[in-house]
């Protein structure tokens, strides 16, 4: 069933086979944080650095020179208006990351590299609230808060969100796409928040135009030539993308399943690069690096250098055995081992092969 979907997309939407390694490593790097503070008993926030430009040019550099050619590299919190959720995001790099020559070298020393870059940004999301958000039925602003990990309940301490209208999404990101095309860099789409939400203002969309307004900002980003992904994107979006991060597949299997199904990785698994998931936020890393081989997938790494001991006070309090020195030696050992799998499954592949087709004469003889 999978691969006859796989057929289909490719089908639709031209979709060729990709000539992408497996061994590809994922390298997500969160480049900053908002953490909240008070002055004078006044809420407000504060950026912290966590991976600068000048660092992960190193680590890229490191890995590079220890063997580990094939790297995607993914930054997160790395843009001016990504952390202020401002509604026309624009293609500006935060300045406690580094100089804009730093960045420009970032990009340089990954493409002479044969490294691709992507900027993450999450399209849907915006803070604060505005004229240009989504509006609920009774025709108010759209605000949700972060939930709480103590009650499992919205947490109104927090700075409210909004979700952007679905009309404006394209307008929402294009000064990042043109951006990334001038630089020689990928867009990312942070959308582990997925969701498809109505708009009832001016702009009224159904949710299933919500997934059509989608589709069309990937198809015209795509057609503007700039390298796509997407953070567990879905089906509707994947036929544009050269890249995904952790396609998923554990969320059916509670009910009605005794074994994960990774349907999407066969689908798309001759013509998408994907990771599995992060290999350093799981519970039981060995299983995670087992399970990427059985899906075919590149290790994915969630990285930061430095401010470890406060990143759980920050909105990035997912982030846990992070910090890029101390796994480094865990990412060569896990590159290994993925080598050498994928490896004997092609000497597997090419000696059965070789005996099929070594059958197949002899019947042919006789």
């Amino acid at each position: 069933m999978a691969k006859k979907y796989g057929e289909y997309l490719a089908k639709t939407y031209g979709m060729d086979k990709s000539t992408y390694k497996f061994t590809e490593t994922y390298f997500n790097a969160y480049c900053s944080a908002k953490v909240d503070k008070s002055v004078f008993g006044i809420k407000t926030t504060d950026e912290i650095t966590l991976f600068d430009f000048e660092s992960i040019n190193n680590a890229i550099t490191d890995l590079y020179e220890n063997g580990k050619e094939s790297i995607s590299v993914f930054l997160n919190g790395w843009n001016e208006s990504e952390l202020e959720g401002d509604f026309k995001k624009s293609f500006s790099s935060l300045e406690n990351l580094g100089k804009t020559d730093e960045f420009k070298a970032l990009l340089e020393n990954a493409a002479k590299k044969g490294i691709a870059v992507y900027g993450m940004s999450d399209i849907f999301e915006v803070k604060p609230s505005n004229s240009f958000s989504a509006r609920k039925i009774n025709r108010k602003k759209l605000e949700l808060y972060p939930i709480s990990l103590n009650t499992l309940k919205p947490d109104e301490l927090k700075n409210p969100f909004s979700f952007i209208s679905p009309s404006k999404l394209f307008d929402f990101c294009e000064d990042v796409v043109d951006g990334a095309i001038e630089h020689n860099m990928g867009f990312g789409a942070s959308l582990s928040k997925t969701v498809l939400y109505s708009d009832f203002g001016d702009d009224y969309s159904k949710r299933q135009q919500t997934a059509k307004y989608i589709s069309e900002f990937f198809e015209k980003s795509a057609e503007k030539g700039v390298s796509l992904s997407a953070e567990q994107p879905t089906a509707y979006v994947v036929p544009y993308l050269d890249r995904v991060l952790y396609p998923g597949g554990n969320f059916a299997h509670y009910d009605i399943e005794d074994y994960q199904i990774p349907f999407y990785q066969l689908a798309i698994s001759e013509y998408i690069a994907y990771s599995g998931e992060a290999v350093n936020l799981s519970l039981d890393s060995e299983n995670a690096v087992m399970r990427t081989m059985e899906y075919g997938g590149g290790l994915l790494y969630s990285l930061i250098d430095k401010n470890g001991d406060v990143v759980f006070k920050s909105d990035r309090s997912e982030l846990y055995n992070c910090e890029y020195n101390s796994l480094k030696d865990d990412i060569e050992n896990n590159s290994k081992i993925i080598n050498e799998f994928y490896k004997l499954n092609v000497i597997f592949f090419l000696d059965f092969f070789f005996f099929l087709l070594l059958f197949l004469c002899i019947s042919v003889i006789i």
